[in-house]
């Protein structure tokens, strides 16, 4: 049995019934086989039972290499199905942060052990670490006292409260720890910075974060803020993937003023802390999914250094039509849009208890209204589609200084919601996804250069009108940028103005 190929055990293992561990000991190399497939993903929950058990199985050094995925379940504390009616109070809040802070110092407490006696980093355990967080009614759904038209509050109970580290700025450093996950309820981003400082050879990084709504204003600012220092502030010198989650979305009042969240150097930290981090050594893709609020600043550049971004290979970026000093990046003919009649609703009677009251014998039921209006979401007014030159132009100059000094690049892609979508493939990369037949003969005839899908287009106007104002073209800088680079655009200009633009069109 010993002398059976790893390759042909495996074959015999997948066929076997469960549990795998009463075959271990058929031979040493079946039982090696086995304890690679039985430890290689483990699930693991913050009771102390779970954690007992742990120790005693990891106690034998050697299963530990198998280790490929950890699944850290921190178990909050239960609520009472009455309480479940009702927002997540200040003292609900208190206690979860000291539950979670407790959990995670204790995982991490144990896994630096995992590497204390060992003298080659290389060869030590290496997996990728998932945390999550929820309590048991976390997914209850219970049904609502009263017929109402509005949603109950227990929809969004937990997303305006933040799991914050109680008092813990340090946690034990992990070397074992290649990928980075989390999931469940909203972790502030000043627990992600203790985070990933304690995870020094972090090569992935996945980070989801639900930010605040505009009208708890405060709140909002300060997420942003702080996922700026996290940003700014991790080394991450071994950080290979960062993808970032950002949940938020553009007012659908379009006359609304954003809010500025420039420092009092008329700076945007966020912005700036993006491109440090796209300028890592040893990073090959950033992605940024969901709506950022950036600046031209993401794109800056030093100078005459042309080895800014030597190594980045992928670079995706969902934009804001907002921008980060309280203006929008698109504009429109105000007066030719219709506006929701907002008399139409209401917030009369929204629950039967007063809302956010002690009465919990009745559920809440959020003031849809209200909330949507200090959102900026009331009354829908929908009409910035056209570029604006003065905001966007230099949005799009910067991008193109920046894309032609990443020599190593094959993908960018930059999106603003409903307003223009951009894409660039390097020389010799192949589509990815269908094509309409005059972008896919573009993109084959221009193959060894690098390729632009610049699409600013809308939906079908009204009375076949041009959706985009018809002197709006893409700037002088841009293109004089591209062309010295050697790159290609095809420009999608309103619904039926389509160009194809080569180097002196």
């Amino acid at each position: 049995m010993n002398k059976i190929p790893p390759e042909i055990l495996l074959n015999i293992v997948d066929g076997l019934d469960a549990p795998l561990a009463r075959y271990a000991s058929v031979s040493r190399a079946f039982r090696q086989v086995i304890e690679a497939r039985t430890f290689a993903n483990i699930q693991l929950t913050s009771t102390e039972q779970s954690l007992t058990k742990f120790d005693a199985i990891f106690s034998n050094t050697r299963r530990r290499y198998f280790v490929r995925e950890l699944e850290y379940k921190v178990e909050l504390p239960d609520i009472s199905k009455k309480r479940f009616k009702k927002l997540q109070s200040n003292r609900e809040a208190a206690e979860n942060n000291r539950v979670y802070t407790v959990a995670v110092s204790a995982l991490f407490t144990r896994l630096q052990k995992w590497t204390d006696a060992t003298e080659d980093l290389e060869k030590a355990p290496s997996f990728r670490l998932t945390i999550s967080s929820s309590s048991p009614k976390d997914s209850y759904r219970p049904e609502s006292p009263h017929q109402h038209e509005h949603d109950p509050a227990w929809e969004v109970r937990n997303s305006f409260k933040y799991i914050e580290f109680n008092e813990l700025e340090v946690l034990p450093p992990l070397l074992c720890v290649n990928e980075f996950d989390h999931s469940g309820r909203s972790l502030h981003p000043n627990v992600m910075a203790v985070i990933n400082k304690a995870l020094p050879r972090m090569k992935s990084l996945l980070w989801e974060l639900f930010t605040a709504p505009r009208r708890l204003e405060a709140l909002r600012a300060d997420l942003r803020a702080s996922m700026a220092s996290v940003l700014a502030d991790t080394e991450f010198s071994n950080l290979e993937a960062l993808d970032i989650y950002y949940e938020d979305t553009d007012p659908l009042n379009q006359d609304w003023e954003p809010e500025n969240l420039l420092d009092a150097n008329g700076d945007d930290p966020l912005s700036l802390a993006v491109n440090r981090i796209s300028r890592l050594p040893k990073l090959r893709l950033l992605e940024l999914r969901g709506t950022h609020i950036l600046s031209p600043a993401v794109f800056d550049v030093d100078g005459e250094n042309r080895d800014a971004w030597r190594f980045l290979e992928y670079l995706y970026l969902d934009v804001s039509k907002t921008t980060p000093g309280g203006g929008w990046y698109f504009t429109g003919d105000r007066e030719k849009t219709m506006t929701s009649d907002e008399r139409i609703e209401s917030d009369s009677e929204a629950s039967v208890a007063a809302f956010d009251s002690d009465d919990s014998d009745a559920s809440d039921f959020l003031p849809d209204f209200r909330w949507r209006k200090l959102d900026g979401d009331i009354p829908w007014v929908d009409f910035r589609l056209h570029p604006d030159p003065i905001t966007l132009n230099p949005f799009l100059i910067a991008m193109a200084r920046a894309i032609v000094r990443m020599p190593a690049l094959k993908r960018f892609a930059c999106g603003f919601t409903d307003a223009a979508d951009i894409y660039y493939y390097g020389p010799g990369v192949e589509k990815s996804g269908p094509m309409t037949i005059d972008k896919s003969n573009f993109f084959d005839s221009a193959l060894s250069h690098g390729r632009w899908i610049m699409d600013f287009e809308t939906e079908i106007p009204f009375n076949d009108e041009d959706p985009l104002f018809s002197d709006w073209v893409l700037p002088p800088e841009l293109t004089e940028t591209l062309e010295a680079a050697g790159h290609r655009i095809f420009l999608t200009r309103g619904y039926r103005h389509v160009h194809r633009c080569q180097p002196g069109c």
